[in-house]
Order: C-alpha cells, then sequence, then structure tokens
C-alpha cells in the first residue's frame, strides 16, 4: 500500500471514530471491508442500568433530549428538538449555580448543593417526549486510543479487561470499562478501538445523585466526547490539521486533541478555574463568592483595566499553559505529528477577560471561544449568556435515540 492509500485509509477510520463520538456508528468491521461484519460490542456511552418507572426518564422515540452537564460550580441543562437532518431547535437552556461554602469543599454540603442545583434547572422544563442524557468526567474517567491484534468479537470482548491494564491507569477491579471499535489497519493486521473506563464508586455517585433529584438517565456519556459532538454539529474540527480542545472547568481542565489522520488524544489537567479563584481571593483579600464575580466581570474595583485579571491569575495560568505545551510535546512525539491549527475554549473558565488572547500569544496558535448555539434555530429563548459553558450539555443534547 502506498502513502496515498494510507492516508485515504487513515482518514476513512477517523470517519469511523467521528461516527462514534457522534453515536452513529450501527456496524463494526472487525476483519476488514472483504470480510462479514459481526456485531458491535457496547458503544463508548455508559448505560444507566437501573430502571424506576416514578422517575422522570424519556421515550425512546423521542425528538426532544435533555442534555444535563452536573458541574462542581454549576449544573447546565440544555434541551434540543430535531426538526430533520442537522437541523435542532433550542427548546431552553438553563444554569444555576451550585451554592456550596466558600472554598467548594465535596462532601454532604457540596453534594446538597449539586442536588439543588440539579432541581433548579430541571425545575419546568417541559419532559414530555424528551430524554435525559448526562456525562461524567475528570480524574476519574479515562479515555484511550488504542491498536490491538487483530481477534474476533468474542475474543476481544473476552480479553479486553486484560489488554485495558496496559492503557487504562486505574485499577481494573474498580473501573467500569467500556470500548468500541473504529477501524481496522491492514498494514499493521491490527484493530482501533477506544477505551473507556469510569471508577465505579465516582459513576455510582454520579447515578444516585440523578435518582435523588427524581431523574432516570437515558445514557451517561463521558464528557470529552460530548463535547466533541458539539464542535462536530457546528463544523468546528477538521481541515486538515490537529484541533487543540480546552475545556476550562472549576474543578478540572480537559485537554482533547483531534486530527482526521492521526490518534485522538485526551488528558486531565490539574489546574482550572478554581485555581484562578484562589490567585484572585489571594491577590484582592476578597472572600470566595465576591472573587468568583471579580474572575467572571461581574464585580469591578475603580476603573476597569482589560489585564489586570490576567496579571492577578498568572501563577495558575502560566502553570496551566506549561501542562499544555507538555501535553502538545508529547503528542507530537508519540504521532510523529508537527502543528496544530488552532486552539478551541470550551467550559466556564473560556471566557474570562483576556484569557483567549493570553493564550494565543503564548502558545502562537489562534484560539476561539466555542459557541454551542451558532447553528441551531431559535424560536421561542434566547441564547443563554456565556454560551461557551453550555457546549458540553449542548453535546449532550445532539445524542439520539437508537
Amino acid at each position: 500500500m502506498n502513502g496515498e492509500e494510507q492516508k485515504k485509509g487513515d482518514i476513512a477510520a477517523t470517519n469511523r471514530l467521528l461516527a462514534v463520538i457522534r453515536g452513529e456508528d450501527t456496524s463494526i468491521d472487525r476483519e476488514g471491508p472483504d470480510q462479514q461484519r459481526e456485531p458491535p460490542p457496547e458503544g463508548s456511552s455508559l448505560r444507566s442500568e437501573k430502571k424506576t418507572k416514578k422517575r422522570r426518564s424519556f421515550s425512546l422515540f423521542a425528538k426532544r433530549t435533555i442534555g444535563l452537564d452536573v458541574g462542581s460550580h454549576t449544573v447546565k441543562c440544555v434541551q434540543l428538538e430535531r426538526r430533520g437532518f442537522n437541523r435542532v431547535e433550542l427548546v431552553e437552556a438553563k444554569a444555576a449555580e451550585v451554592r456550596t461554602e466558600p472554598g467548594g469543599q465535596e462532601g454532604k454540603d457540596g453534594t446538597s448543593a449539586r442536588l439543588s442545583a440539579i432541581k433548579k434547572v430541571m425545575e419546568d422544563m417541559p419532559f414530555h417526549r424528551a430524554r435525559v442524557v448526562t456525562a461524567v468526567g475528570g480524574v476519574s474517567t479515562a479515555i484511550r486510543q488504542v491498536e490491538l491484534p487483530k481477534m474476533s468479537s468474542k475474543e476481544l470482548s473476552s480479553s479486553i479487561n486484560l489488554w485495558a491494564r496496559n492503557y487504562i491507569p486505574f485499577d481494573m477491579k474498580e473501573v467500569q470499562l467500556d470500548y468500541q471499535v473504529f477501524g481496522f489497519d491492514r498494514p499493521s493486521r491490527k484493530i482501533r478501538l477506544i477505551l473507556v473506563a469510569v471508577i465505579k464508586q465516582y459513576f455510582q455517585q454520579h447515578i444516585d445523585l440523578l435518582h435523588q433529584a427524581d431523574i432516570e438517565p437515558a445514557l451517561v456519556d463521558i464528557n470529552p466526547l460530548a463535547v466533541m459532538n458539539a464542535l462536530l454539529f457546528n463544523d468546528e474540527i477538521g481541515g486538515g490539521r490537529c484541533t487543540i480542545v480546552l475545556d476550562v472547568g472549576d474543578r478540572n481542565t480537559t485537554l482533547s486533541i483531534y486530527s482526521e489522520t492521526d490518534q485522538y488524544f485526551v488528558r486531565n489537567l490539574m489546574v482550572s478555574g478554581s485555581d484562578f479563584t484562589r490567585d484572585i481571593q489571594q491577590r484582592l483579600g476578597l472572600p470566595y463568592r465576591d472573587a468568583e464575580r471579580y474572575k467572571q466581570g461581574e464585580l469591578v474595583f475603580g476603573e476597569k483595566e482589560p489585564d489586570k485579571l490576567i496579571e492577578i491569575i498568572r501563577p495558575s495560568l502560566d502553570t496551566l499553559i506549561k501542562e499544555v505545551r507538555r501535553s502538545l510535546t508529547y503528542y507530537e512525539n508519540q504521532t510523529k505529528t508537527t502543528g496544530f491549527g488552532q486552539i478551541i475554549l470550551t467550559g466556564g473558565g473560556a471566557e474570562m477577560e483576556g484569557f483567549p488572547e493570553y493564550l494565543g500569544r503564548d502558545l502562537g496558535l489562534p484560539v476561539k471561544v466555542f459557541d454551542p448555539f451558532k447553528q441551531v434555530e431559535v424560536r421561542q429563548v434566547g441564547i443563554p449568556r456565556a454560551p461557551s459553558q453550555f457546549a458540553l450539555a449542548f453535546g449532550l443534547a445532539l445524542r439520539e435515540s437508537k
């Protein structure tokens, strides 16, 4: 096989990966195009096993889907209604702050605060013929794109836990593992697949929290894949060069790299919005909530200076950029790729004043803040403030019933 044929094969395999991410993959080619297709293994999304009729559930034929993003600082939900192929209407988009004690510590108070925020955003949400899709993410999850020797579907299913030990940084007894095959590489005779692992205790805590809110989710997805789904819908990635997606949350920042011909890469970075808030607290001597308001541009002291926020949060910001650089260098070394096309920012921290510009100057790349609603039909509700923080919920709401 020459280089051009190999490239075409890689692009075809990547298109299969996109179908997996979108939830559109209906058949898996295990043995190559000349062999009979076998039924696919379980998809890359995790399903809730408990069923309770009394809880607000979903219809398998629903045209409406509610994407519910349970963040540590803010709970967001987006309800979309499908109007045809690649056409959706925004039915509702709401956000509610998780009002924990200053410092935002987890535990009983944090759980209670998140439960209250969930109930608030879901209050008066039209549930008729709608289903709920939610997600888990952060350091309790892992996503890996790997290649394994050619084997049958049955062999893969029975041995996946043994193979996963080489790639998943958790004790396999403590995780819920899922996988999805998306391609077959003829030269190496290997199958390509995505491994998804979630620590069981974390997953169950998420489900239990939703049950306390009287919600039975149809699907539990993984944060980076859901965000990628939103980007794909809005035609934000592709074009032949690697795209970096930086999802800046309150407790966790997730870096994802998408390439049409190379590896799909995900890494959790341990610098996030709460670190920026602590920088503001220490520098200005503000209570936690006031520091949050200052970070979001809602609280101003004296004359507003565009670069003042960046100067205050520079310690954590420079640490974040250092971690981004390390991730990009690792990716280049692993894939032999050189150069990246752009950085797309999502999450609650994406719209901090001066952040995109500072990031772009330091890394030497174009940076844009993602607006997930730019291609939706809007009739009765308006686009919410700070739309980038709704990227995950929007991606979840795009998931179709099968």
